[in-house]
């Protein structure tokens, strides 16, 4: 069985509030997570690019699986030694800068064991210039980080990073247990999307990270928190906002700029299906698209 978790929130932002404790059971886990489907939400999306605010859309797709910590893949047969239970993340982006389209993707694999952290992080990034591929893998107690990248400066390159956690692996972590997300002063990866897009150097970074309670009736109707993780030496504070009870669904999250000198991205949930997606892959099956506001 697994322990009944409780989520303990801070609330500096709303005074006078009794923040209840949220708590699931195994069977709410189990129920959920394990009926056979994915978690498929479609965020309204406002990416900052260039200066300027483009419309888009952004998708986060929640399963379970089994995975091979040894290979850092799949399970798909054979000797199951190494084979641990994850939930797995893959999160889109799709936006156009004027002419052009981007395509973002990222996979995040995350023990359900709260105990342990995310095991591999994958990202590619697409558009007319060219596209960029990078990967963190956990090697032990570290990272090994790969980028693959067309541009000069971020090259092919290759590095082991001591200490530290990933904040891709934060998604996953909301999702399994809110009150194991790491707070304080914390050594972080920032989001490998975020290092591509800025064509930053894949290295540990210091961060503060807090957890407050949330209101907005527009985004949900059941008690919200919000998890802010703001960078010391970066331009950057990631605000992540998801209810505060079971299944713990993220509903908006803000990517911004301290100085205030660069527009901030934001994702508002506007649909959301469980689907065996992987099977629905037919042209008769594309009208489910419209499930998801999804052209």
């Amino acid at each position: 069985m697994l322990p009944i978790l409780l989520l303990l929130i801070s609330c500096n932002n709303i005074e006078s509030q009794s923040i209840k404790e949220a708590n699931h059971t195994a069977d709410q886990f189990n129920n959920y997570w394990y009926d056979g489907n994915a978690e498929i939400t479609r965020y309204e999306l406002k990416q900052s690019r260039y200066g300027e605010i483009h419309e888009g859309d952004a998708v986060l797709i929640f399963v379970t699986e089994e995975f091979r910590t040894d290979k850092q893949v799949k399970y798909e047969g054979g000797n199951r030694k190494n084979v641990v239970p994850i939930l797995k993340l893959n999160m889109t982006k799709k936006f156009l800068t004027g002419l052009y389209p981007y395509s973002i993707m990222s996979s995040i694999f995350t023990p359900i064991d709260i105990n342990k952290k995310t095991i591999k992080v994958s990202t590619t990034s697409q558009e007319w210039c060219g596209h960029t591929f990078s990967q963190l893998n956990r090697d032990g107690g570290d990272y090994s980080s790969q980028v693959f990248s067309y541009f000069q400066n971020e090259g092919d390159e290759k590095a082991k990073i001591k200490d530290a956690l990933t904040e891709d692996g934060l998604w996953t972590t909301v999702r399994l247990n809110p009150n194991s997300l790491p707070k304080g002063d914390i050594n972080i990866i920032p989001s490998t999307q975020f290092l591509r897009l800025k064509h930053l150097p894949t290295q540990k970074e210091k961060a503060t990270a807090t957890i407050i309670a949330h209101q907005d009736e527009t985004l949900s109707d059941k008690l919200l928190s919000q998890y802010i993780l703001e960078y010391s030496n970066i331009d950057r504070v990631l605000e992540i906002t998801y209810e505060s009870v079971f299944p713990y669904q993220i509903v908006a999250w803000k990517e911004k700029s301290k100085s205030g000198r660069i527009p901030s991205t934001t994702a508002v949930r506007s649909h959301q299906i469980k689907s065996a997606y992987w099977g629905q892959n037919g042209n008769g099956d594309r009208s489910i698209r419209s499930q998801l506001g999804l052209k």
